[in-house]
């Protein structure tokens, strides 16, 4: 996925996290955020397909950053892992 960093990435010598997975957590956010809107816009119909949308992504998230030997995700560094938590991708078994 395309990725651009914001002003929260830590300063040298830490390591930034996995470009794609800073990607995907932001549309993640964003679809989330739209399913929310149309809620209260009373746009149930879109709600939903943006809702279910996300929990594709969610559930695609998971699959393509986490890492058992580790139990974190991509880097297993504080930030990805935070995104993942944020996200709503880690399934509550693993939370």
């Amino acid at each position: 996925m395309y990725y651009n960093y914001g002003d929260w990435v830590p300063p040298p010598p830490v390591p930034m996290t996995n470009n794609s997975l800073t990607s995907a957590f932001s549309y993640i956010t964003n679809l989330l955020q739209t399913s929310e809107l149309a809620t209260l816009l009373g746009e149930t119909d879109t709600a939903q397909y943006y809702s279910q949308l996300a929990a594709d992504m969610q559930a695609e998230f998971h699959q393509a950053f986490y890492d058992p030997s580790t139990k974190g995700y991509a880097d297993n560094s504080q930030a990805a892992n935070v995104m993942a938590l944020h996200s709503g991708s880690v399934p509550a078994e693993l939370v």
